[in-house]
């Protein structure tokens, strides 16, 4: 009898072991839902410059100025661009979209940055529908355009954009009046990408690195 006790309560003990393992591995192979990623908020303050065009504003989230390019940090006026850029830390801006693009490919938020005053901001704090762009107000920058209007980069911007005409037009200002790079670099067109550039800086031995 206590052979047969201990049969059944050894197969007991295996079943509910196997039925325990079954069950964890089940839950195991269930994926996790996937949450989609948030887009920024209208109105926000920008935390960080990543590079002369990507800013990161409260939330985390990186949003970059639609219809412009900057050098990068290793060829002519890369690093003026990414130091202009940086003034924005700490400023409150409205973002607002085109409906021609949205994200870019490596989560990027593609936007249009309106630099507003502190007084206009806590107006739009108390009543954030009022308007939808910043453009009829006189006291509110568009960053984008100002990055080629000071010739801080170049035009990447088409007339079917909400602000492309503008922004052309702030792009063959800078080009006549020699603003900023189009001074100081040799700007050329690249054969792979048919796009503007300015040429590589070649480090020497008395330049200090890019930090």
């Amino acid at each position: 009898m206590r052979y047969l006790v201990s049969f059944v309560l050894v197969g007991l003990v295996s079943f509910v072991a196997g039925a325990y393992w079954q069950s964890s591995r089940a839950t195991e192979l269930v994926p996790a839902p996937s949450v989609a990623p948030q887009p920024p908020a209208q109105l926000n303050v920008v935390t960080g410059a990543i590079d002369g065009i990507t800013i990161e504003v409260t939330g985390g989230q990186r949003v970059r100025y639609l219809g412009t390019r900057t050098p990068s940090p290793s060829h002519c006026f890369g690093v003026q661009s990414l130091t202009a850029n940086r003034e924005l830390i700490g400023q409150k801006v409205r973002l607002e979209a085109d409906p021609l693009i949205d994200q870019a490919s490596d989560g990027a938020w593609i936007r249009y940055v309106w630099l507003i005053p502190d007084e206009a901001a806590e107006s739009e704090e108390t009543d954030p529908a009022e308007t939808e762009s910043e453009e009829a107000d006189p006291d509110t920058i568009l960053v984008n355009e100002k990055i080629i209007e000071n010739g801080w980069g170049f035009l990447h911007a088409s007339a079917e954009m909400l602000y492309g005409t503008r922004m052309q037009a702030a792009g063959k200002y800078a080009a006549a009046t020699n603003k900023g790079l189009w001074s100081q670099c040799e700007v050329a067109k690249d054969e792979a990408t048919g796009l503007l550039m300015t040429q590589e800086l070649v480090p020497s031995d008395d330049t200090e690195p890019i930090k």
